[in-house]
């Protein structure tokens, strides 16, 4: 005869993650958002995650063509985002593009040069495809070990740091124009 203990079952948690169709990352569903299915502004945002790579452009429009897909907020620059009010995190503001970024500075929003300061480099003596493939192995995993408490609290720090930045920022812009103004 089993005992009752035995027979209860501890319930598990279900963490819902998403694939990124541009670098594959799997990531919390809270952390990607749908990619467009409107023609002419996926054909736009096709275009800019491309970045001039016609073999990963025509990946990446036969991969949407097979259904719904996603795109991890990485992809998007920090401005973008905006505090939930009803929940933690963030959220995408509506009618944003993505954008495309130096390989080479680009880490999840901790690193806050990889966003908001993005400069074509065309001196590169690496090819696109070559980097595509950098992107993606550098890229692959990042934030699967955070459980959804931990991210939160990221995201909640990430935030805060954004908003006290721009704050200096504004508050240095402010000095200067005042002082531009008594000189």
């Amino acid at each position: 005869m089993l005992s009752e203990a035995s027979s209860v079952q501890s319930p598990t948690v279900s963490i819902r993650r998403r694939t990124c169709v541009v670098c594959g990352s799997s990531t919390l569903n809270s952390y990607v958002t749908s990619f467009t299915r409107v023609p002419d502004k996926q054909e736009q945002w096709v275009t800019v995650l491309a970045n001039g790579d016609a073999g990963f452009e025509d990946q990446l429009k036969a991969s949407l063509a097979t259904g719904r897909k996603y795109i991890c907020y990485d992809h998007f620059d920090r401005q973008y985002f905006a505090q939930r009010k009803t929940d933690d995190g963030f959220e995408l503001i509506r009618n944003r593009n993505p954008m495309a970024f130096k390989n080479a500075t680009f880490i999840r929003h901790v690193d806050l040069r990889s966003t908001s300061s993005f400069v074509p480099d065309d001196s590169s003596e690496e090819p696109i495809p070559a980097k595509r493939l950098k992107i993606m192995s550098d890229l692959k995993g990042r934030g699967g070990e955070l459980d959804p408490n931990s991210m939160t609290f990221l995201m909640k720090t990430i935030f805060l740091h954004v908003k006290k930045t721009m704050e200096e920022a504004d508050e240095a812009r402010r000095k200067h124009e005042i002082k531009e103004e008594l000189d």
